[in-house]
C-alpha cells in the first residue's frame, strides 16, 4: 500500500506529522473513522499536520455535531457560532438548538466574522425574550440561513400549563406586552428560507397577521405546523385555520394543544385537547367542525 497521494512525507519539524504521512491512505482513513475515538482525539488529529486536517475535520464535525450544537442564548456563543460558520467545519453543522438561561449577560455585541448559515437546516430556539437586546443576533442569523427546513421556536417553557403563562403575560406591563409583540414579530419577519418544511411554535403570543405573513413566504414548501400553548392576537383560530387550509397546498400535518385567543386582556381557549391532523382532507374537515362549534 502506499502513503496518501499527493501528500509528501517530507517536511516537518512535527515527527508526528512525519510518522502520520508515511502511513498508507487506507490506514488513515481506518483511524479517522474509529468509532473508538472521542471529540478530542479527533481534535488533535486535525493539529496534526495540514495534510491530514480535511479528513480530520470531516470526522471530528461528523462525530461533535451529530446531534446539532446547544448554545446559550448570549452574546459569546453567537460568537462562538459565527466562528465555527467562517471555518471548514461549517458545511457539517446544520442544527442548533438555543436554550433559555435567565442569568447569562444579555446579547449586546455582533460577531465581527461574516460567516455563511446556508448549511444550517434546523434552529431549535427555547429562551426568554426578557431583554430588549436579546433577539438581535437570532434576526441576523434567521436572515442569513436561507436554506432552512425546521424552524422551532419557544419563548416561555412553563411546566404549569397555559393558565400560568397566560397570567404570566397579562401581569407584565403596557411597555413590556409591546415590547414582545415587536420581538416575536421581528423575528418572524426575518425568517425566509428557500425551504423551509416545518415550523413548531409554543409558548408565544403572537399577531395573526404576522404570521399568515410569515406562511405566505413559505406556501410552496410548509409540510408541517405546530401550535402548542399559542395566543392568537388580532384574529381567531377558526378563521387563521380556514386560511391555513386554504392557502398552504403542500401542508401534510397539524398539531394544536392549548391554543387561545387574546384580546384587550383576556383569553380565550379553543383548542385544549391534543389536535393532530394529517392529509388535507382530513385538516379541512377539522376547520369545518370548529366552525360549525364557534357559530354554535
Amino acid at each position: 500500500m502506499e502513503p496518501a497521494k499527493g501528500h509528501s512525507t517530507k517536511n516537518t519539524d512535527n515527527p508526528m506529522s512525519a510518522s502520520m504521512l508515511a502511513l498508507p491512505a487506507e490506514i488513515m482513513f481506518k483511524i479517522f473513522g474509529n468509532s473508538s475515538l472521542t471529540d478530542k482525539d479527533l481534535a488533535n488529529l486535525r493539529r496534526v499536520c495540514k495534510w491530514t486536517n480535511l479528513c480530520a475535520t470531516e470526522a471530528f464535525a461528523k462525530e461533535r455535531f451529530k446531534k446539532g450544537l446547544r448554545l446559550d442564548f448570549y452574546a459569546q456563543e453567537f460568537e462562538r457560532l459565527a466562528a465555527i460558520y467562517s471555518s471548514n467545519l461549517a458545511p457539517f453543522l446544520e442544527c442548533v438548538h438555543f436554550v433559555r438561561n435567565f442569568d447569562l449577560p444579555s446579547i449586546r455585541a455582533y460577531p465581527k466574522a461574516h460567516p455563511d448559515y446556508s448549511a444550517l437546516k434546523n434552529i431549535d430556539f427555547e429562551s426568554s425574550l426578557s431583554d430588549p437586546g436579546s433577539p438581535s443576533a437570532l434576526e441576523e442569523l434567521l436572515g442569513q440561513a436561507k436554506h432552512l427546513e425546521t424552524f422551532s421556536f419557544s419563548t416561555y417553557n412553563n411546566p404549569g400549563g397555559i393558565d400560568r403563562m397566560a397570567g404570566y403575560y397579562y401581569d407584565r406591563g403596557r411597555e413590556r406586552k409591546i415590547r414582545d409583540r415587536e420581538q416575536v414579530d421581528a423575528i418572524f419577519s426575518k425568517l425566509n428560507s428557500d425551504r423551509l418544511t416545518e415550523l413548531n411554535l409554543a409558548h408565544v403570543i403572537f399577531s395573526v397577521r404576522t404570521l399568515k405573513a410569515l406562511l405566505e413566504r413559505h406556501c410552496g414548501t410548509i409540510r408541517k405546523l405546530s401550535f402548542l400553548a399559542c395566543g392568537l392576537r388580532r384574529g381567531s383560530c377558526a378563521g387563521l385555520l380556514l386560511w391555513i387550509s386554504q392557502n398552504l397546498p403542500c401542508l401534510e400535518e397539524i398539531e394544536l394543544r392549548d391554543v387561545y385567543e387574546t384580546a384587550w386582556g383576556a383569553f380565550t381557549y379553543v383548542v385544549v385537547e391534543m389536535v393532530k391532523k394529517s392529509g388535507k382532507e382530513s385538516i379541512k374537515a377539522y376547520v369545518a367542525s370548529l366552525q360549525k362549534q364557534n357559530k354554535s
